[in-house]
């Protein structure tokens, strides 16, 4: 639960359930693999139990107790369990990255009013490293998975 107005689904069980209710061929799935493993959900059976609804993914990792939005390997995520729950469902979808918690915004993290030198979002030239190593990351679990498409 978000707060008292909102709620988001975490689980497939809870997910298939509201799929089924709404019953309409252009409503699917965006699965999450950061909140599975904030439920400490086994992966692969949940990309199982909600198969062809499965249209979409956000790829990131985290240490199972906040939505931290890190790289893959940076976290607790188990991606064999992904991967094989992607791969026994038939997943064609896009392999898209929902890592933006790697350098946090400004507004989340401590400031020292004496001296913000190192405060300010860092420059783009890192950024563009970071993109290139998350590239190298997906490129590498799905190479070894053998889905890696150029």
């Amino acid at each position: 639960m978000c707060n008292p107005d909102c709620y988001w689904f975490d689980n497939a069980k809870d997910v298939l359930e509201l799929v089924e209710l709404v019953n309409h061929p252009r409503f699917k799935v965006c699965w999450d693999v950061g909140h599975g493993n904030l439920q400490k959900l086994p992966q692969h059976e949940a990309l199982e139990m909600l198969g062809e609804n499965v249209y979409a993914l956000h790829i990131q990792d985290n240490v199972g107790v906040t939505d931290d939005h890190m790289l893959p390997f940076f976290g607790l995520l188990n991606f064999d369990s992904i991967m094989h729950g992607l791969k026994n469902i038939g997943y064609k979808g896009y392999f898209t990255f929902e890592a933006d918690g790697t350098l946090l915004a400004t507004w989340r993290r401590n400031k020292f009013d004496e001296d913000t030198r190192c405060f300010d979002s860092f420059p783009v030239e890192i950024r563009k490293k970071l993109e290139s190593v998350l590239y190298d990351i997906g490129k590498y679990i799905l190479t070894k998975y053998d889905c890696f498409e150029e």
